[in-house]
């Protein structure tokens, strides 16, 4: 007897998704299937760009490749943080937010209380504005 499971009624196909991105740079894209024998050609199609309002070209982006991308769920997060492990999926994360200015407000914001007077930074900034005259005494920093 042969079982209708989900495993038998889903699709075989080997036709390869990809995704059609607009050259007007409105974020707006297609998604298609493509044959597996013309993977190395680069699809082009003239299509309607609903937030252009108009026709423009339509180029196929490169699609990362499947599964070697570990996802970063909250989970995983929490994972990492408490126990330590897999540290370089988290600091991998912070280093292309950083890469791309995702810091850049705190920065902004924090510059004044980093320097001195003199806009110098570094381990006198951070000591002067954080320690007390004594305490800075009793370290050796001042005399």
């Amino acid at each position: 007897m042969f079982f209708l499971s989900p495993f038998l009624l889903r699709s075989r196909s080997k036709r390869l998704l990809v995704q059609l991105k607009s050259a007007a740079l409105s974020n707006f894209y297609y998604m298609t299937h493509k044959s597996p024998s013309k993977k190395n050609t680069r699809i082009a199609l003239r299509k309607h760009d609903p937030r252009a309002g108009k026709h423009v070209m339509f180029y196929e982006t490169r699609q990362p490749p499947e599964g070697s991308r570990k996802r970063l769920t909250l989970h995983l997060q929490k994972y990492i943080h408490w126990t330590g492990k897999n540290m370089k999926l988290m600091a991998k994360k912070v280093e292309r937010a950083w890469e791309y200015g995702a810091f850049q407000k705190y920065f902004d914001e924090r510059y004044p209380t980093l320097t001195d007077t003199r806009g110098r930074y570094g381990c006198s900034a951070f000591v002067s504005a954080a320690l007390s005259p004594l305490l800075l005494w009793i370290l050796g920093i001042i005399e």
